[in-house]
């Protein structure tokens, strides 16, 4: 008789959970005065993530800044590669230095072949790039690649401008929730999100199509784990069939954790010391459950409000008097020597 348990096991209790992707380190290019042109992920130090920390979206993202180059590689690097969801970029690299670009039609073949967007037009209302523009930013773009080529493989490339608007679009898509969330009126809901309200329906659409979107590829998953006597349990059965067929990506996890967060979302609280909409608390001694009574969205916020607080107690305020006291006057120094 077999002494191992088959058990029956899912992939969905009461969320979903995002596909598993791959994180590997992230090289930018810059151009000479520091401005991101695209990023390189490399191969190298390759780990599999399968969760983000809790709210992401409240706190990292929130906080990076995407026109540092150097801070969003750093940020990539941990998280994962943004902004390339779902584009082959495999034979981007060595496509990429064989393209002539003073050819014009050549270039635009090659980024709707590779569904590439170079760099956003300085100007977002400007939708035409001069032909000198694309030369320029394509020649940088070639010297930088060949650059980190040389000492790494070079495996995906996203522009700074696919990676950035990426950003802004999970950042929006998460402040229409919390706007939703906190209100039914269309007036409050355009003025939290920051929206004007004839556009509103037209601009909600839009979040929850991108987060859908996002989410597509989700789906429910059935399989086994085997429990042994000794009490160790294997990895769910479908854990290797997903790796064959499906790889996730940083801003599908961040969808999901949007998604999650909008169905907890009648246990919202709102932080005492940021003003951030939240349904879980971010702290290093616990997750805290979907629902809970915190007055702040982490531990950071926490502190930083319990310092300020006690800065203005009078305990505080003696202490600073009797510490001033102490000091010997600039008098008494001089009449010591």
């Amino acid at each position: 008789m077999n002494e191992y348990k088959i058990k029956r096991v899912f992939s969905i209790h009461e969320v979903f959970k995002p596909l598993p992707w791959y994180v590997r380190d992230v090289i930018p290019i810059l151009r000479s005065d520091g401005e991101p042109i695209a990023y390189c992920e490399v191969d190298g130090h390759s780990r599999l993530m399968r969760e983000l920390p809790c709210e992401i979206f409240n706190h990292e993202l929130k906080r990076l800044n995407v026109l540092n180059g150097e801070e969003f590689a750093s940020f990539m690097s941990e998280y994962g590669l943004v902004g390339c969801f779902e584009k082959n970029r495999e034979l981007f690299s060595s496509s990429l230095l064989k393209l002539d670009i003073s050819d014009r039609s050549q270039v635009l073949r090659f980024e709707a072949d590779m569904d590439f967007l170079a760099l956003l037009p300085k100007n977002p209302s400007d939708y035409f790039i001069s032909r000198q523009e694309i030369e320029t930013r394509y020649s940088e773009l070639q010297e930088g690649i060949a650059c980190v080529a040389k000492d790494h493989k070079v495996l995906s490339v996203v522009s700074a401008a696919e990676a950035a608007t990426t950003v802004w679009s999970l950042l929006s898509s998460a402040k229409t929730v919390k706007a939703i969330m906190q209100s039914d009126d269309p007036e409050t809901i355009a003025k939290l999100a920051d929206i004007s309200v004839d556009g509103l329906y037209d601009e909600i659409q839009e979040d929850d199509e991108y987060l859908n979107w996002l989410m597509r590829g989700i789906s429910p998953q059935i399989g086994i784990v085997i429990d042994m006597p000794d009490g160790t349990c294997g990895k769910p059965s479908f854990d290797d069939l997903i790796l064959e067929y499906k790889r996730g990506c940083f801003e599908q996890a961040v969808a999901l954790q949007i998604w999650e967060f909008s169905l907890h979302g009648e246990g919202y609280s709102v932080c005492s010391e940021c003003g951030e909409v939240f349904v879980r608390k971010r702290s290093t001694n616990r997750n805290g459950s979907p629902r809970n009574t915190s007055l702040f969205c982490c531990d950071k916020c926490k502190n930083r409000y319990t310092q300020r607080k006690y800065r203005k107690s009078p305990a505080y305020q003696l202490k600073q008097e009797k510490k001033k006291a102490s000091k010997p006057s600039s008098s008494n120094v001089d009449k010591t020597h």
